[in-house]
């Protein structure tokens, strides 16, 4: 901290003189110390080296959220290990005798954290299922396929997304914008395009549930919702007991986050429902 300051003349030109604290001079000591120890490590990632620039003192938490900008995978996926030992957390690179050009092995986890985000698009709002490493770009196919839309790879590219905010980039995975739970994301088209990326009206599709005790049910729901949902309401109507169910649809497993018009459901369709589910 800069206690006081006085101009004193000296060869025709004043001169400052600054009285600092201990404690400033201590940190800007610090601050240069720190500075002159930085220093490059390899990471071995995907059979390629990335160079990347730390301090003895970081952590191996402090090098993996480095890590979740350069390579794009969320922290708590990340496995740093060093001469064949996974690295703890909370333990600074010094104490393991990291170096200049040490090389770390960089693996994931591959357990996936599927969460819950809300979807505000022109006068209508949704949740989506998606999980942290998808990519922006895979999360506008998602939308579309939630309203209906037919595929078109025009539309993912006049569509915009936004979260808190800020634009948000189709390369970039979810993690990186740190788009967690409940996160609100919403989503526009770019001005002046054509009709054709407006969200059309809702289209519902009616077909026939064949049960594997012989029972028909037949139903209809909006060509947007996903098999999730279709079991959900199944389940709240006394359709089905509360229990696992895989869905048939023309000899292949329908997958329950996406939409039953993404999985080429038309009107008048028979879909298969078994008890059970995949393992």
């Amino acid at each position: 901290m800069i206690s006081s300051s006085k101009f004193v003349s000296g060869g025709g030109s004043p001169l400052m003189i600054w009285k600092m604290s201990a404690r400033h001079v201590h940190d800007l000591l610090n601050a240069r110390i720190s500075h002159s120890n930085k220093m490059y490590i390899v990471i071995v990632a995907d059979e390629r080296d990335h160079r990347l620039q730390v301090d003895p003192l970081d952590t191996h938490a402090e090098v993996k959220e480095k890590l979740q900008f350069l390579l794009g995978y969320p922290v708590r996926r990340q496995i740093l290990s060093f001469e064949g030992k996974e690295l703890a957390e909370w333990i600074e690179l010094k104490s393991l005798d990291i170096e200049e050009n040490s090389r770390i092995v960089f693996s994931i986890n591959s357990k996936k954290q599927n969460y819950k985000i809300l979807v505000k698009i022109l006068t209508s709002e949704f949740s989506l299922e998606v999980e942290e490493m998808d990519t922006v770009s895979s999360l506008k196919e998602t939308i579309l396929e939630h309203i209906g839309a037919p595929r078109d790879q025009d539309q993912d590219q006049d569509m915009v997304l936004h979260c808190r905010g800020n634009e948000i980039r189709d390369r970039l995975r979810l993690c990186q914008y740190r788009i967690g739970m409940n996160a609100e994301i919403t989503a526009s088209f770019k001005p002046g395009k054509p009709s054709r990326v407006l969200m059309p009206p809702p289209k519902r599709l009616s077909f026939v549930l064949e049960t594997w005790n012989g029972e028909s049910i037949p139903f209809a729901m909006t060509a947007g919702h996903t098999v999730s949902d279709m079991k959900k309401v199944l389940i709240m109507n006394n359709h089905l007991p509360d229990d696992d169910y895989l869905f048939i649809h023309k000899q292949t497993c329908m997958e329950e986050n996406k939409s039953i018009l993404s999985q080429g459901v038309q009107d008048g369709d028979s879909i298969a429902v078994f008890q059970g589910k995949l393992t």
